[in-house]
């Protein structure tokens, strides 16, 4: 059993807390949008909005971040960020109006992307080099968790102890999460001088960032990432709602809320566990029947809902299933074109998935808030979340058609088409 330089490794331990962390602070509004409506006498659509406005300045943020603090020292780097996070997510916990809550969530934002990625960079020194691999997927993990684990959990906590009890537990976990990894990670620099040095010219500031920014130019970067924020915008669209949908149109039972959360959160894990699978078998193909498939649920939510309480929750949990069926193409795929093309900008590439997703999620929140009052009801914002998915069905289907005419022969002969060939 590894626990020195292993994933059961103090060091690693605390990282993947940190992710669980960063993601629960992100997605535990979507649980508790009535609550906080109701405590701060607002309509639920405003308070909807606090999930693209994180979105979207986590967007924009994490790669301007990344940029900016390239020559920082990554231990101060990630200690200052920590302490960010922290204040943001304590002043959302004490916060007494929604223009307060507003700042808070936006100060929190702002910083979560980047705390997530700098942690990133502590796995080659406090792993052993052949348990990287592993220690890095673990640590994405926890993210991934918190994402399907942390609404229901909210939920809960709120249920009990009211929403601004949800923010204190999550910062009380910053707080000693950040306390681990001060004892433990080591303090040494975070500049990546041989990386910069293999570009000419990136001593200076413009060089720099105009090679790393270079990978963006690429069709096949752009097409990618178009079909991330088109698929995830068609989902949130709906997902937003979740929690008054599943009450008022479904029919769950108040108390029994946490647990149809979780089981839609256990689905999206095995949507997790499935995308490998799925990536292996089938690879970039596969990408226009799963947003296919992601619209036709959405495009039946108003039906299946309308059908009874079953059918109803039998499509939300399809839906969950399908999510993150996605994952490994659309992540692998941004290394590998900036591997074979932009290797200056490797770093800069493992962003753009987390990045456009959280667009996608701007877009989708914004959009739902928008429709809901025109459609009819929580579950009619199902189409209009399908007519966003069929779009990257579609945008999937050109991409696949620019894979075919630029893959070198060594890709493919990997590609799952490819080897049977």
């Amino acid at each position: 059993m590894e626990t020195k330089h292993g994933i059961l490794s103090i060091p690693v331990v605390a990282l993947v807390a940190l992710s669980f962390a960063l993601g629960c602070s992100e997605f535990i509004v979507v649980g508790i949008l009535p609550e906080i409506a109701g405590s701060l006498a607002v309509e639920i659509t405003l308070v909807g909005n606090l999930v693209g406005v994180f979105a979207g300045v986590y967007a924009v943020c994490t790669p301007v971040l990344a940029l900016a603090t390239a020559r920082v020292r990554k231990f101060r780097l990630l200690m200052a960020l920590c302490a960010v996070f922290i204040v943001g997510n304590v002043a959302a916990a004490l916060a007494p109006s929604y223009e307060v809550l507003l700042v808070a969530r936006i100060l929190a934002a702002s910083v979560s992307g980047a705390a997530c990625t700098v942690s990133m960079t502590f796995v080659k020194d406090i792993a052993a080099p052949a348990m990287r691999p592993k220690v890095i997927a673990v640590i994405f993990a926890g993210f991934s968790v918190a994402s399907v684990l942390g609404v229901p959990l909210g939920t809960a906590i709120t249920q009990a102890a009211g929403w601004h009890a949800a923010f204190w537990t999550i910062s009380a976990l910053l707080v000693v999460v950040t306390g681990v990894l001060a004892a433990v990670l080591p303090r040494g620099g975070g500049e990546e001088e041989e990386a910069r040095d293999a570009v000419p010219g990136s001593k200076g500031g413009a060089a720099f960032l105009l090679s790393q920014l270079a990978v963006l130019k690429d069709p096949r970067t752009v097409l990618n990432a178009l079909q991330i924020l088109l698929s995830m915008a068609g989902l949130y669209v709906y997902y937003t709602y979740l929690n008054p949908l599943l009450v008022q149109v479904v029919g769950v039972p108040e108390a029994a809320l946490p647990l149809a959360l979780s089981a839609y959160g256990a689905m999206a894990i095995l949507s997790n566990l499935s995308a490998g699978v799925v990536a292996d078998r089938w690879g970039q193909r596969a990408l226009p029947f799963v947003y296919g498939a992601l619209a036709a649920l959405l495009l039946a939510l108003p039906f299946s809902t309308a059908a009874g309480p079953v059918l109803g929750m039998a499509n939300c949990l399809a839906l969950a299933y399908v999510t993150a069926l996605h994952n490994s193409q659309v992540q692998v795929l941004f290394m590998e074109v900036a591997e074979e093309s932009y290797p200056q900008a490797l770093n800069f590439a493992s962003s753009l998935n987390p990045t456009f997703y959280n667009i996608g999620i701007t877009v989708g929140s914004l959009v739902g808030g928008a429709a809901l009052a025109g459609v009819g009801g929580y579950a009619w914002l199902g189409p209009v979340g399908a007519v966003l998915a069929a779009a990257a069905c579609g945008v999937a289907a050109l991409l696949r058609i620019k894979l075919a005419a630029t893959s070198t022969p060594k890709e493919r002969d990997a590609s799952p088409e490819g080897a049977r060939s």
